[in-house]
């Protein structure tokens, strides 16, 4: 039962997250409003997060559930901003690019982190 919120759950922040990044590629939002792309990173470190859980329970994965999906969250972070740098989505208006990279990957970090603190209280680990 718990499987399928985690499913779900996954699925509709994806949707969310998708939703977003077209408001933001079709209007400009990561350049008009300063807090857009850190939400956007947020939201996107809880939906890798629901998807890493969901691999952990695909593989079976209990032992360091919370090292798993942290290591899953930043892989898909880091390959996000290898992505932005190879289509030249570099510029920021309101800070440098190296900056901007490490807040992007802390911030998905911490939506990771939010995720596997809400799998826990959906009690994930004892799926």
């Amino acid at each position: 039962m718990v499987r399928r919120y985690l499913y779900a759950a996954t699925i509709a922040l994806a949707l969310v997250v998708f939703a977003f990044s077209f408001l933001d590629m079709t209007y400009e939002l990561s350049y008009r409003i300063f807090w857009w792309d850190s939400f956007e990173h947020t939201l996107g470190g809880v939906c890798m997060g629901f998807f890493g859980l969901v691999v952990a329970e695909v593989f079976r994965i209990r032992k360091h559930r919370l090292v798993w999906v942290l290591a899953f969250v930043l892989f898909a972070g880091v390959a996000w901003e290898i992505m932005e740098y190879v289509s030249n989505l570099t510029d920021s208006p309101f800070m440098s690019y190296q900056m901007d990279t490490f807040k992007d990957i802390v911030l998905d970090c911490i939506g990771g982190y939010i995720a596997t603190r809400i799998g826990h209280r959906m009690h994930v680990r004892y799926i």
